[in-house]
């Protein structure tokens, strides 16, 4: 479901910083209201999260980076051993850090510029 509910934030909430969902599909949503960076993961067997899903939206949102591992769905949800991957749940994890780490850093500058202009420190 969190997969699901990244990408409709990111269909539905005008200036998110970003989006990584983890295997997930929403309903319907209108791609062309996506203003944020949007890095995906997918499992290559996931019968419900369906990698040709992920395409689909990656067609709509070309700017969409989408990585698919070959592991089943939940393979990073290390409390599941029968579908835990061992080796790309890490590979996964440090894609998902890094793509946060520059999505978020990428908008450091406008919020605390944004916050100087309101008069407040960009600290809070």
């Amino acid at each position: 479901m969190g997969g699901a509910l990244s990408f409709a934030a990111a269909a539905n909430i005008p200036g998110l910083a970003c989006a990584v969902p983890f295997y997930g599909v929403p309903t319907a949503q209108d791609w062309s209201k996506v203003t944020c960076p949007i890095q995906a993961h997918f499992a290559a067997t996931d019968q419900w999260a369906t990698p040709e899903a992920a395409r689909a939206i990656q067609a709509a949102v070309p700017a969409m980076e989408l990585h698919v591992y070959d592991a089943q769905h939940a393979f990073m949800n290390d409390s599941r051993p029968a579908v835990y991957s061992t080796e790309h749940a890490p590979t996964a994890w440090a894609h998902h850090f890094l793509a946060y780490d520059a999505m978020l850093t990428r908008d450091a500058g406008r919020i605390a510029d944004a916050a100087r202009r309101a008069g407040q420190s960009p600290l809070g």
